[in-house]
């Protein structure tokens, strides 16, 4: 695909790696709508300009989210109502952003309006039928073909066919129900990406993925990180792990109040990230741990058990290792249920 000008194809490229370092799946988003909707416009026999306008257009709808707050942005659930209004300005901030820049201005509009709906139940100016860009409602069936053929965390992607059949029920609702035959004919041609996924592919998106799960209080890792430890494998990797609980802190409340209470726990989660030399430790119910335990981990376990309590003596702890290779786990429920029984023991 040709660009008008040197200058146009380097602001793009520079846009779209900001997006990268920001969120991996987004910007490869965008390259593969842009294919997509280059194909469709071809095939609704659209001029070479609108076909150029609609590839670089499709490249840059999703620029807004720069702006978006990382927390939701890379959230790895679906997002609350007032998150989800957030993240909707991304196609206000987006055609800002390229608004200001002259060489890039003609395809604000288009930005603006990708989602948009028929009916006029979209955004952000509840545009209907014909007041839409043309390009921009090809985007809208691009974006959505995409958005539903993809891996995301909390749900899997449908197939080519079924995303065919959610495209066609929603004709002339949220979808130009005149270019839709067309649309679902182009997007057949291409086999989906297997390896579209919304998981962190790299060292530095990984941190800050697993940033969202830490727990407030101890910097550890929460629960929800460790179920999605066991959804993407992480755990193979590990030899075992240690299950460890604290004894009495509800006394330790009551003589000393919530604060040190509090600053109990915060000290002893750095003593285990410590002693056990792992930054893979996760608070669960509470006043629980699961630390995971590397091939060249040596533990002493009495000793262990005194470091944590040094100081605390008041406090208990209970210690346990777990052999996962032994135990054949493979999903977070198996595990839980293996450390409620303990619990329930303890």
């Amino acid at each position: 695909m040709n660009f008008s000008s040197l200058n146009e194809h380097e602001l793009i490229e520079g846009y779209l790696g900001i997006l990268d370092k920001k969120d991996s799946y987004t910007a490869g988003h965008s390259r593969r709508v842009a294919m997509y909707c280059s194909k469709i416009a071809l095939d609704l026999n659209l001029s070479e300009n609108e076909q150029i306008e609609i590839y670089i257009a499709a490249l840059l709808h999703d620029i807004g989210k720069i702006i978006t707050p990382d927390v939701i942005l890379l959230k790895p659930q679906k997002l609350t109502r007032s998150e989800f209004k957030i993240i909707q300005e991304h196609a206000i901030d987006g055609a800002m952003v390229i608004d200001g820049i002259k060489c890039l201005r003609q395809y604000s509009p288009i930005v603006l309006s990708h989602h948009e709906r028929y009916d006029g139940k979209g955004y952000p100016d509840g545009l209907a039928g014909e007041q839409i860009p043309l390009l921009s409602r090809i985007i809208t069936i691009a974006d959505s073909f995409d958005a539903m053929t993809t891996n995301r965390i909390y749900k899997n992607r449908k197939t080519k066919e079924g995303a065919f059949l959610e495209i066609q029920k929603f004709a002339g609702t949220q979808f130009d129900p005149n270019i839709i035959q067309t649309a679902c004919a182009s997007l057949s041609q291409f086999n989906v990406i297997d390896q579209a996924l919304q998981n962190p592919v790299k060292g530095t998106h990984e941190h800050r993925f697993a940033f969202y799960f830490k727990d407030r209080l101890t910097g550890t890792y929460s629960s929800e990180y460790l179920n999605y430890f066991f959804q993407q494998n992480k755990h193979s990797s590990f030899e075992g792990c240690y299950f460890l609980q604290l004894h009495n802190l509800r006394q330790y409340n009551t003589l000393y109040g919530w604060e040190l209470g509090n600053n109990l726990i915060r000290h002893i989660s750095i003593r285990i990230k410590y002693l056990f030399k792992t930054s893979y430790v996760f608070r669960i119910f509470g006043t629980n741990f699961v630390i995971f335990h590397s091939k060249d981990c040596s533990i002493e376990e009495d000793e262990v058990t005194y470091l944590l309590r040094k100081g605390y003596e008041e406090i208990g702890v209970s210690l346990l290792y777990f052999d996962l290779a032994y135990s054949n786990i493979k999903r977070y429920e198996m595990f839980e249920n293996h450390f409620l029984r303990w619990f329930r023991v303890i």
